[in-house]
C-alpha cells in the first residue's frame, strides 16, 4: 500500500510539473509573440503627452492649431562637457519685454513645483530641469503637433479607449512602397502629475488631438518599420473639414 501511494505522489508531481511547464512555454510565447500594427499605434499613443506648459518660451498659436515661440530663451549649453537636458537664460537686459516677464514668471512657479532649478549667471537668471522634473519632460511627436521639438513639461497622457484601423492601401506603386492605413481613435487622458498648480494650468497648452475620436494615418513597410503622421481634426458628425 505504501508503495502504491510512493507512485501517486511521484506522478501527480510529475503531473504538475508539466503543467508548470507548459504554463510557462505558453506565457513566454505570448510574451514574445510581435506586435501587430493596432497594438504598435495604440502603444505609441499612450506615450504621449496632451496638457503641457512651453518651457522656456512664449507661445503664440498658428493657424495650423500648432504653437511657434513669439519669445525663446533655452539656449544651447556648449560651456561644459556634458551637455545638459535643457537650460534657459532670462538676460537682465530683456525684463522690460512682458512677454519675457510671463514666460519667467512660469519657471519660477515651476521653481516652486520642484520641476526646474533657478541659479545665478553671468547673463542673467539661469534654469535647469530637476532629477524630479526630467520624467515630465517632452519635446516629441510630429503626431501631436509638436514638430520642431520645442520643450515642454507635461501632467497628462493621453489614453486610447478604442482604435480602429481602416483598410490598407499601398502609397505607391512598385517595391518598397509602404503600406498606408487610416486610423480613428477615441481617447481620454490621465493626469500622472500632480504639481501642476492652477495658475500653471493656466498656461498649459492642449497639444493634438484636439478632436474626439481622432484621425491620422500609419504606414508599414513589408520589414516591419512603421510610422505615424499628424493628427487631422475631425468634426462631431465624423467628417474631415
Amino acid at each position: 500500500m505504501i508503495r502504491g501511494l510512493n507512485r501517486l505522489v511521484v506522478v501527480l508531481c510529475m503531473t504538475a510539473a508539466v503543467e508548470v511547464a507548459i504554463g510557462a512555454v505558453a506565457a513566454s510565447r505570448a510574451r514574445h509573440a510581435p506586435k501587430t500594427l493596432s497594438d504598435r499605434v495604440h502603444d505609441y499613443i499612450e506615450e504621449q503627452y496632451h496638457d503641457c506648459i512651453p518651457l522656456g518660451w512664449y507661445p503664440e498659436r498658428l493657424a495650423t492649431g500648432t504653437y511657434y515661440p513669439a519669445v525663446n530663451l533655452d539656449i544651447v549649453n556648449n560651456l561644459t562637457a556634458f551637455q545638459a537636458l535643457w537650460v534657459a537664460i532670462v538676460p537682465h537686459t530683456r525684463m522690460a519685454d512682458s512677454r519675457v516677464l510671463a514666460v519667467k514668471s512660469v519657471m519660477d512657479q515651476l521653481v516652486t513645483a520642484g520641476v526646474l532649478f533657478r541659479s545665478d549667471d553671468s547673463r542673467g537668471d539661469r534654469y535647469n530641469v530637476t532629477r524630479f522634473g526630467q520624467q515630465f519632460f517632452y519635446t516629441d511627436a510630429a503626431a501631436t503637433g509638436n514638430a520642431e521639438g520645442w520643450p515642454f513639461v507635461c501632467y497628462t497622457r493621453l489614453r486610447v479607449t478604442r482604435l480602429a484601423l481602416g483598410p490598407p492601401r499601398a502609397a505607391r506603386r512598385g517595391r518598397g512602397a509602404p503600406i498606408i492605413r487610416d486610423v480613428r481613435i477615441w481617447w481620454s487622458t490621465q493626469t500622472v502629475a500632480d504639481w501642476p498648480t492652477p495658475r500653471l494650468r493656466e498656461q498649459a497648452l492642449k497639444l493634438q488631438p484636439q478632436t474626439n475620436p481622432a484621425e491620422t494615418s500609419v504606414y508599414a513597410y513589408v520589414d516591419g518599420e512603421w510610422g505615424i503622421m499628424p493628427f487631422r481634426a475631425t468634426r462631431a458628425d465624423g467628417a474631415t473639414p
